[in-house]
């Protein structure tokens, strides 16, 4: 599926954020912080991890903009120290290695399949240690900073209309290069993936 235009891709992300907001809209204090296993995030685990991950991204775009303001190079290159975000069971400590390598097989890699291993939980990923979440936080203060935080995003877009969003471009070697709207289009299939996870665990711990 080819990307659309940067207020297509925030219109995903704000449906998807809602579809994140219904689902847990019912959910008890107790509920958000049960753990389906030792070990598991809860589903407040899981909400707190979006929200971390929204301020990474969004920064980023916000940094974009701003070069983009300032008349110079219009490319965000991020690393895994960065971002040290893994798949398949690599272990981080071979991540740097890694790096390298990554960065010259990006470009033959369908952006499809990108997609789908982004979205899909058949395909086991890491997080960055960045968006490791906090527990115990109130499902309160997590829906209301869930919904600030797109708000926030549709802002920073909203207050810069006139940009080439699709020149302005984030490169990370397991993220890939990807334009804004390319970006957001991630952002949504990230959340859309652990929308799956949340379903899993409210049927585990029901």
């Amino acid at each position: 599926m080819s990307t659309g235009t940067v207020a297509e891709e925030l219109d995903l992300v704000r449906w998807t954020r809602r579809e994140t907001l219904d689902l847990v809209a019912a959910l008890s204090q107790d509920e958000l912080e049960r753990r389906p296993a030792p070990g598991k995030w809860s589903v407040g685990e899981v909400l707190d991890h979006l929200l971390l991950s929204d301020g990474i991204y969004r920064a980023d775009i916000a940094e974009l903009i701003a070069r983009a303001h300032r008349g110079g190079p219009t490319e965000l290159d991020r690393h895994f120290r960065d971002l040290d975000a893994s798949i398949l069971f690599i272990p981080k400590a071979l991540l740097p290695l890694l790096e390298l390598p990554l960065l010259l097989l990006n470009p033959l890699m369908p952006r499809s399949l990108r997609d789908f291993a982004v979205r899909s939980r058949w395909v086991p990923a890491q997080n960055p240690t960045a968006t490791t979440p906090r527990p115990g936080r109130s499902g309160d203060e997590l829906r209301r900073e869930l919904a600030a935080s797109l708000e926030e995003l549709a802002g920073l877009i909203a207050a810069n209309p006139d940009l080439d969003y699709r020149a302005l471009v984030h490169r990370h070697p397991l993220l890939g290069t990807n334009d804004v709207p390319q970006l957001l289009r991630f952002v949504a299939n990230h959340e859309a993936r652990h929308q799956d996870q949340v379903r899993d665990t409210m049927r585990a711990v029901a």
